[in-house]
């Protein structure tokens, strides 16, 4: 099965169409200016020359030089490659199901 496939898949099962995000924002001082931030980001994220990091996303946390280190040399240490998206393990047990991981 093709990811892009299952990734459709599972938003209809949960009554989204792909276009829209996996998850929703729930907390926050003003949620629907979050959620256009959010839309603003996922098109910078498309752009193979920026690296997106969202505030206390585990799932980058820990593959990324802390302050006060810089972050400057993200591509040249392949954090963009090996960690955009990576958000999308937490879906591990859903790609399993499908025989993609």
């Amino acid at each position: 099965m093709c990811p892009g496939t299952a990734f459709t898949e599972l938003q209809a099962s949960r009554g989204r169409s792909p276009d829209q995000p996996l998850f929703d924002l729930i907390f926050g001082e003003d949620i629907p200016l979050a959620t256009k931030t959010m839309g603003c980001l996922q098109e910078l994220d498309c752009d193979e020359n920026i690296f997106v990091i969202i505030a206390h996303d585990s799932t980058v946390r820990d593959g990324v030089d802390h302050f006060p280190k810089s972050l400057n040399a993200w591509k040249e240490k392949g954090w963009g490659s090996g960690l955009k998206w990576s958000f999308l393990r937490d879906l591990e047990q859903y790609w399993k199901e499908k025989g993609l991981a």
